[in-house]
């Protein structure tokens, strides 16, 4: 057989259009060359890179980013402005170098993310002309040069930092320089027309706190005859200030249901038949539609919100593009999985396809409908959102560079374009979207999303040393950029991993050392990593107990959302004994029940004294009794220091009422 889909999801192209998302505004053209886009400033004075981005009042660049080709500055034109639709202005530029003319544009979208790109040809009357060595550099200000991520967490060699540009892990698939709350990206889509020498090619340099990068595209010389095409991205960040009220959710569970939030949809990938079952997991059309809405009746009655489970733009076999689609559409390589169908139990395939082919489409279409139909559903959960590499041809990834080198594209752009449609999609009926892409973040593919899921990834490590993992073995820097709001400009829920460590292995596998798992002082080591860094919990596979629902009372009623945070690192507000890290939460007066919070973490493997001594003026407070709203306990003032905490345990003070 050959199945025919019916089309007309083609022809809606859902989302298809220059409106801009909240809390997004259009691009404003401030003339001369200077953009604006929310809260930052973009220049573009010569050619098609930023000269100069400007966020939260501070210049990000110290350098802006040059061309040079054959040890020379390319000479770029001034930009010309294409087109200003609103969501994006587009400019163009010439620029010319030894034997080498070069035609480039720059889109600068509504979210600060420009996308460059150039194309570098024999100049006009020559047949061939010699490239290289071609380096592209750029310096970030220190404000902005504390953290590195690539997207993940690199740590400094001193203040030097050697790697190579790459899809594969440990490489760098970008360079992204962080401050606490502003930083400068660079991203690559391919390798395309880069002639490499199979070492490092990205070198950064920090002196005086800048950063100053050099990435070698064309590391060796290479002959030109055509014309190659260069295709990069850069981007101020965050892209947005974090909506705090997620700190109204403190905690999440994807399969319990004693959280705010709750991904469902599960047992469509274990063989059962269930309520809130898709009738595929990639589907998003339900496998019993009347239960379905009942389901999320009793969902919304209880006050909690439902976020049904799929995966972007991943097609089952038993879908009706399968046929017609799958060839040009699939994701090469992919990474296909099978599920067993409910009622025959025979394996079904399931593949990723790329997001902006026709299976993005259909996906959005399919979405459209289930919003539309069940308007009780709180929103969308998107597992599996991380950015991979393409080179099926057939919809336009890959293929083979100037010179006859084959190359893989990124799916960036592509899965970026999905999110934006899905989140006008979701904006338009009132819809959340969370989404786990691990700790692969780019900020302008994964913004979109009200909140991420990272944690997962951590699986293998955690398992090896679940008893000093997530204080010893992940770093107090790892915590403070890849975990940052502040950073990401998106809400975080962490997945621990001790409830799943128990599950995956099985209990009777561990029951030697179950409570480095599952016992008390194991998952209050776990907890405190919330209120010492300032994100919520996903409590995936976790049975908590009573303590742990007396903790989330405790703390709920205290406007957490109105709360400003004040982390160790950036705006201590107090000091206290090695290996205990305090951070604290306050609050304007009139907008909090307390005027503070004081989080307090042991990430020792002692029990020691505190030494604890806040800076009182900091808090806005005289020194007072503390009541403990972990334990209950009620400590002075002049108690603080000699008051014992236990290992991986941690304190929540505020002023006894």
């Amino acid at each position: 057989r050959f199945l025919m889909p019916d089309m007309s999801f083609l022809q809606k192209r859902i989302a298809r259009d220059h409106a801009v998302p909240k809390p997004w505004t259009e691009v404003r053209d401030e003339g001369d060359g200077v953009f604006g886009v929310l809260d930052r400033r973009y220049e573009f004075k010569q050619g098609v890179f930023p000269t100069q981005v400007t966020g939260k009042g501070t210049d990000l660049l110290a350098r802006p980013p040059t061309l040079e080709i054959g040890g020379a500055d390319v000479r770029w034109d001034v930009p010309e402005l294409v087109e200003n639709a609103g969501d994006y202005v587009l400019l163009s530029a010439k620029g010319r170098a030894a034997g080498l003319e070069l035609d480039g544009t720059a889109k600068l979208w509504f979210d600060g993310f420009v996308e460059t790109r150039f194309a570098v040809r024999p100049a006009r009357g020559r047949d061939s002309a010699a490239l290289g060595p071609m380096k592209l550099r750029w310096t970030v200000a220190s404000a902005a040069s504390r953290y590195l991520l690539a997207p993940y967490f690199k740590p400094w060699d001193g203040d030097r930092f050697e790697g190579r540009w790459g899809f594969d892990l440990p490489d760098l698939q970008a360079v992204w320089l962080t401050g606490i709350d502003r930083g400068f990206v660079w991203w690559n889509e391919s390798p395309a027309n880069w002639l490499r020498t199979g070492g490092n090619d990205i070198h950064i340099v920090r002196e005086n706190g800048e950063a100053a990068v050099t990435v070698d595209i064309v590391a060796r010389s290479g002959e030109l005859k055509g014309e190659a095409v260069y295709s990069m991205g850069w981007q101020g960040t965050p892209p947005r200030e974090v909506d705090a009220t997620y700190r109204t959710f403190l905690h999440c569970r994807s399969w319990k249901t004693n959280g705010n939030w709750s991904a469902t949809g599960w047992a469509a990938q274990s063989c059962r038949s269930a309520p809130d079952n898709m009738l595929y997991s990639t589907s998003f059309v339900p496998e019993r539609p009347k239960d379905f809405g009942t389901f999320l009746d009793g969902w919304r009655a209880k006050g909690k919100t439902c976020l049904s489970y799929g995966m972007p733009a991943h097609l089952c076999a038993m879908e009706e593009p399968w046929d017609y689609f799958y060839t040009s559409c699939r994701k090469s390589p992919g990474h296909p999985w099978n599920f067993r169908e409910v009622v025959t139990k025979k394996p079904i395939h399931v593949d990723p396809c790329c997001p902006h082919t026709a299976i993005g489409d259909y996906q959005l279409s399919n979405i459209e409908k289930l919003f539309t139909d069940y308007p009780q559903l709180g929103g969308l959960y998107f597992d599996i959102s991380h950015v991979e590499s393409c080179k099926n041809e057939l919809h336009g990834h890959g293929g083979t560079d100037a010179f006859g080198q084959k190359y893989e594209t990124s799916c960036g752009l592509a899965l970026r374009d999905y999110f934006l449609r899905l989140r006008k999609l979701c904006d338009r009926h009132g819809k959340i979207l969370h989404l786990h892409a691990h700790n692969r973040y780019y900020p302008f593919v994964h913004s979109f999303a009200d909140a991420c899921w990272p944690g997962e990834e951590r699986y293998p490590e955690y398992i090896v040393n679940p008893k000093y993992y997530y204080q010893e073995t992940i770093s107090a820097e790892e915590w403070e950029s890849l975990l940052s709001s502040k950073i990401f400009g998106t809400a975080f829920y962490y997945i621990i991993q001790n409830g799943r460590g128990v599950y995956a292995q099985g209990k009777d596998n561990v029951k030697d050392r179950i409570d480095d798992y599952v016992g008390r002082d194991a998952v209050m080591g776990s907890y405190m990593l919330s209120y010492v860094y300032d994100f919520s919990m996903e409590e995936e596979f976790l049975d908590s107990d009573q303590w742990v629902t007396d903790i989330r009372n405790a703390v709920r009623p205290l406007a957490m959302d109105k709360a400003q945070f004040r982390g160790y690192w950036f705006d201590p507000v107090a000091t206290a004994a090695p290996d205990i890290r305090v951070s604290a939460f306050t609050w304007k007066p009139g907008e909090g029940k307390v005027p503070f919070l004081l989080a307090a973490g042991n990430f020792g493997r002692t029990d020691r004294a505190m030494e604890l001594r806040p800076d009182w003026s900091k808090l806005g407070a005289r020194p007072a009794r503390l009541k403990d709203l972990v334990s209950g306990q009620v400590i002075a003032a002049d108690e603080l220091g000699s008051f014992v905490l236990r290992s991986h345990n941690f304190v929540l003070l505020v002023e006894e009422e």
